[in-house]
């Protein structure tokens, strides 16, 4: 099966991109579209508080790194420095050209509140896209994913 999409460049980062669907059920979060960079460098994907709050509709209480349980807590270490996340399983949906739905089960990392952290984009890490083929077509601007 093939996800293609086009014309997926993010104009502020100039990096690839996809529409990633995620569905988290301990935050009774229905399937819904985040803008995820494509990171190779990034072991986990994640969401970041801003997008968590915006897209998702998390309530920010549940954004207050404070407020999460130890079992669910966990420190990212990137260029940027440590940051805490934290780690809930989640669904993951991808269209495919024949109009097939596959769903990937995983986890995903949500960040803090944003005024606690600064604003970053979201990403599709390695712990997600080990599961397909990414040809990035940088002429044409377009990701596939198979």
């Amino acid at each position: 099966m093939v996800c293609r999409d086009t014309r997926r460049i993010d104009p502020v980062y100039g990096r690839p991109f996809v529409l990633l669907e995620v569905k988290i059920d301990a935050l009774e979060v229905e399937w819904t579209s985040i803008r995820a960079l494509i990171d190779t460098g990034a072991r986990h994907t994640s969401v970041h508080g801003d997008t968590a709050l915006a897209t998702l509709g998390i309530p920010e209480d549940q954004l207050a790194a404070s407020s999460w349980p130890d079992s669910e807590r966990q420190s990212l270490d990137g260029v940027g420095g440590s940051v805490p996340y934290r780690r809930l399983a989640a669904a993951f949906r991808f269209s495919h050209e024949t109009g097939a739905q596959q769903v990937v089960d995983g986890s995903i990392h949500i960040g803090p509140h944003p005024h606690e952290s600064q604003t970053l984009p979201s990403l599709m890490g390695m712990d997600l896209l080990q599961d397909f083929r990414l040809t990035l077509d940088g002429p044409e601007g377009g990701v596939t994913l198979e």
